[in-house]
């Protein structure tokens, strides 16, 4: 009777870490890019710097205003990554709404909240990005890794955005996962041109 309730037992764990990786990779925004890196001759290093953090985050907003900059030391490193510099970042800022969504609002814009956590060291970043206040979602998260080989003249770039849609939602997911998409190719693009500067 025991080894058929540890039988049992086993059979619902596999189910439900079944079941729990299909909702995960169902909510789930992946993406790998490898850039060629802009500036030739150069060793590249990563540069986290308020000034260089500052200005990658306001050509990702369009040249919007970021209100309650903040930009501050954090000793805590990321897991697995012990000898990086580590940098919190947040603002405010104002983001396009998806096409989808502008049918049924007064603005094009809508008032974000972005909390960053960078971490780097010459040759690898690391940076999870949480956004709150955001219209219809509520709030999502995007973890990204990037690390430069100057052998290879390249950078390689990783992330991944696991986002739970309200119910309502779910018909213009697609929509909402491309618009996601672009915006992480947008900021794999200014962060490879922070680069050479």
């Amino acid at each position: 009777m025991f080894r058929n309730e540890i039988k049992s037992l086993k059979n619902i764990i596999i189910f439900t870490v079944f079941l729990w990786s299909s909702v995960s990779a169902e909510n789930e925004v992946t993406l790998s890019s490898i850039v060629k890196n802009k500036c030739d001759d150069k060793i590249l290093n990563w540069d986290i710097s308020s000034a260089t953090m500052h200005n990658i985050a306001y050509m990702w907003t369009h040249q919007q205003d970021m209100d309650k900059w903040e930009y501050k030391e954090d000793y805590k490193p990321i897991l697995f990554f012990p000898q990086s510099d580590c940098r919190i970042i947040e603002y405010e800022t104002n983001v396009e709404v998806p096409k989808v969504f502008s049918d049924y609002m007064p603005s094009k814009m809508s008032k974000t909240h972005i909390l960053k956590k960078v971490c780097a060291t010459s040759q690898v970043l690391k940076e999870k990005v949480q956004f709150s206040k955001i219209i219809f979602v509520g709030s999502f998260e995007i973890n990204m890794i990037a690390t430069i080989d100057n052998h290879k003249n390249q950078t390689l770039f990783t992330g991944n955005c696991d986002i739970v849609l309200p119910w309502f939602a779910h018909p213009i997911k697609s929509a909402i996962f491309r618009h996601i998409k672009n915006s992480m190719l947008e900021y794999i693009d200014l962060l490879s041109n922070s680069l050479c500067v």
